[in-house]
């Protein structure tokens, strides 16, 4: 599969997107200090901040304080803009008396904008699969953190070179201690987090697609759900390079691959999350989320008792209810080399945690009480791993603190601006 000439119509899908606006008075101007900027690049002296305001529940505004935060303990200057709001202008006189060596953001990627033709390096950090960010294959100046590897070796296919694997992280402030997380946890099992509605993604590959193409894309998701270690970028590229009449039938019908692809994610984490609450019998399950959904969840969990549904929060809001909780489900069965901050943050307030197994996970947390992982597609077997946690308390404890060290060593902010300050020079993108 050659991806690329998908990308363009794909970037409507994209997040954030931003006008190509130059006023004449600051073109003219660019290419006399673009030279001088490139010849006075310093290590990482100064990293200017994108900031990210249309995330649900406050989630990467959490991320950009954890980071600017850290860049703060390691010397590195750092100011927050936001290109939605403030000017091209305005952000340029800044600029004008004290250059970034880098602008970075999360999930932002400013596109055609003046930055570029001065030739700052922008660091997108990308929280989700890269192919919901097509035009980081368009950006000149674009070096793109992931939080899984797969999602690197994807647009290295594509052709862009200049990623790495950023995993997401917490700051080490968050981390209780074992005095702190002795508290009585009244709520057995929580999962934070949004309704995904398979049936509208099922409906439309109906209406799009035959039914051979609709039980390879099913066959694609199951396979998905089984394993610790495939994923739907990996199967839906080696189904287009086949060349057979699934890659004929998407070609034929203009539909975008990174489209199908977004799809493709979106059924399997819908998907997930259902089969984890159904399998889940003995615990309360508390779902915080936003209440229209309710109806939904409901719907696709037919009747199921022990259900408690309570209002969305916001992501600082999430370490009182996790002190609270016993275990936390954390559900993301297209995450195969990587981990979500759920996960870091359940276990920073001393819960457990429920998730998908996967090969990262088995790789870097040897805590059996603490990570709960089932053994896909057994979710059955969250019922056991829960009742193994829950039965000594003080042996879970021990677990979450091991835990902890590897929290401490591997997945702070503290630790991903060391990663920065490593990775970025050995990445050029002039």
């Amino acid at each position: 599969m050659n991806p690329r000439p998908t990308a363009p119509k794909a970037a409507a899908l994209a997040k954030l997107r931003y006008a190509p606006i130059m006023p004449t008075t600051l073109a003219k101007g660019l290419h006399l200090f673009q030279h001088f900027f490139i010849l006075c690049r310093c290590n990482l002296k100064r990293i200017d901040v994108f900031k990210n305001t249309k995330s649900k529940y406050g989630v990467l505004a959490a991320f950009t304080k954890g980071l600017q935060e850290a860049f703060r303990r390691a010397k590195i200057a750092s100011r927050t803009f936001d290109i939605l709001t403030q000017s091209e202008g305005h952000i340029l006189s800044f600029f004008a008396k004290d250059m970034p060596d880098y602008t970075i953001g999360f999930n932002v990627v400013p596109q055609h904008m003046s930055f570029e033709q001065l030739g700052i390096p922008h660091v997108a950090l990308i929280v989700d699969c890269a192919t919901h960010y097509p035009e980081i294959l368009e950006s000149k100046n674009a070096i793109a953190g992931f939080v899984e590897l797969d999602s690197c070796g994807f647009y290295r296919q594509c052709g862009q070179k200049n990623v790495f694997f950023f995993p997401h992280a917490i700051c080490q402030k968050q981390l209780k201690s074992v005095s702190q997380m002795s508290v009585k946890r009244d709520l057995d099992v929580v999962m934070c987090g949004s309704y995904c509605d398979p049936e509208p993604i099922r409906e439309g590959w109906k209406e799009l697609l035959s039914k051979r193409a609709q039980d390879t894309l099913f066959d694609m998701a199951e396979q998905v759900l089984a394993s610790d270690n495939l994923t739907h970028l990996q199967l839906f590229v080696t189904e287009m390079e086949k060349h057979g009449f699934f890659a004929d039938e998407i070609r034929d019908k203009e539909i975008p691959a990174f489209t199908m692809i977004n799809w493709l994610e979106m059924y399997i984490r819908g998907v997930d999350r259902v089969r984890f609450i159904q399998a889940i019998d003995g615990y309360d399950v508390h779902i915080f989320g936003d209440q229209p959904e309710r109806a939904k969840w409901e719907k696709a969990l037919k009747g199921k008792k022990g259900l408690y549904f309570h209002d969305e929060v916001a992501y600082e809001a999430l370490p009182d209810i996790f002190l609270r909780t016993r275990a936390v489900l954390n559900s993301m069965p297209t995450i195969k080399r990587g981990l979500h901050e759920r996960l870091l943050m359940g276990l920073s307030q001393g819960a457990s945690v429920l998730s998908n197994n996967n090969v990262f996970l088995a790789n870097t947390f040897h805590h059996p009480k603490a990570l709960l992982n089932i053994q896909l597609p057994n979710y059955a077997q969250a019922n056991e791993l829960l009742a193994g946690a829950f039965a000594n308390e003080e042996e879970r404890l021990i677990d979450i603190e091991a835990a902890h060290e590897v929290i401490r060593r591997e997945h702070t902010f503290d630790v991903r601006v060391k990663m920065l300050q490593d990775v970025l020079p050995k990445l050029s993108t002039t």
